[in-house]
């Protein structure tokens, strides 16, 4: 052995595991420094078999600083300005594609449905620009759209209908432009995820407060107490999406399901207070008082119109379908348990009250 060491060098199983891996899946992320967004760059970074590009408008922000030491290529792009990302779709396998409707909103001065119809316009650009670049496989976050105008939930409509664009064109051969770096992918693959309510909402939306006393704390959701919330970990959405990527024979022009959990304001207070061994108490909300004219304005009426999807029953997620393609979801008790920002506001509270 010492003599063929001396004529081929020494065996490195390192370097001959490098000569036989497969290249590098190359992913570009939208909204990367988002809930979902952030997650889908960990998760892919956090494989060893990808490369990520992530899109931002500022790559000197906090978030996109964080995800730079992780690895992530920050790049600066504005889903608004077509001609701030196009250069970089080139040569990419992957592109998840995310919307933040709620950045729309103040461009527009609070008109919901020109919102709706500018995020539309821009993730279609994005998808038409994705499928001019090549961009082999596209997975892109969709929510439901209701046909019956009592049910339209402004921020889910833009994406319905994407969602059913994307179907209808993302289709065919990947053609490159010539003398441009291309993707793995020889044909064009899609992939919508259908996510739902973020458990980590309840501090987002600052619904864990004290009360005026003190002695109690109250989550804020504003829903009847029994009315069940279809949610996950957001923090998890990049392992949906990445098995989207890995194995996009199976999931090329399918849905994936993402839920964890169906579970109440009453009984998320129960676990809280189980966790934290503090008094949490619910809003006590009924029907009736969703359902006032009051209680309507004061949420917003877009949230207020999503929230009414879940007290009538008709927005629909299956956890078992979502369990199947992760079975290391979280539900909301195991996610309390370790989410660092949960333990975060009732620790500060503690020390406030000189426990």
């Amino acid at each position: 052995m010492e003599k063929i060491d001396q004529l081929l060098g020494p065996l490195n199983p390192n370097k001959m595991a490098a000569g036989t891996a497969p290249d590098p899946i190359k992913v570009v992320v939208f909204t990367a420094t988002g809930d979902q967004g952030r997650s889908v760059c960990k998760e892919l970074i956090g494989d060893g078999g990808f490369m990520v590009w992530g899109v931002t408008r500022n790559t000197d922000g906090k978030g996109a600083k964080e995800l730079t030491q992780l690895g992530v290529k920050m790049v600066q792009g504005d889903l608004g300005e077509e001609q701030s990302y196009k250069q970089h779709l080139l040569g990419m396998d992957g592109a998840f594609i995310n919307s933040d409707y709620n950045s729309i909103v103040p461009t527009v001065n609070g008109d919901t449905e020109a919102a709706t119809k500018a995020e539309y316009e821009q993730v279609k650009a994005l998808v038409d620009a994705c499928k001019e670049a090549g961009v082999g496989h596209i997975v892109y976050s969709a929510l439901d759209g209701y046909e019956e105008e009592d049910r339209k939930v402004p921020y889910f409509q833009s994406k319905a209908e994407v969602a059913k664009y994307i179907k209808s064109t993302y289709s065919g051969h990947a053609s490159h432009p010539p003398n441009t770096p291309h993707g793995i992918h020889h044909h064009l693959h899609h992939t919508n995820i259908y996510a739902c309510t973020y458990f980590s909402n309840i501090y987002k939306f600052n619904y864990l407060t004290k009360d005026d006393q003190g002695d109690k704390w109250v989550l804020g959701w504003p829903l009847p107490d029994d009315t069940p919330i279809l949610s996950y970990a957001v923090e998890q959405t990049g392992v949906w999406v990445k098995k989207a990527f890995l194995d996009h024979k199976t999931w090329s022009g399918k849905d994936i399901q993402i839920c964890s959990d169906s579970i109440t304001p009453l009984q998320m207070a129960e676990e809280l207070s189980k966790l934290s061994n503090q008094n949490v108490v619910t809003l006590g909300l009924t029907k009736e008082d969703f359902y006032s004219e009051k209680h309507s304005k004061e949420v917003w009426e877009p949230l207020w119109l999503n929230y009414k999807s879940y007290v009538d029953g008709y927005f629909i997620r299956d956890i078992e379908a979502s369990r199947k393609v992760c079975p290391e979801q979280w539900d909301f008790k195991q996610w309390a348990a370790q989410d660092k920002e949960l333990k975060k506001i009732f620790d500060s509270a503690n020390k406030q009250d000189g426990n």
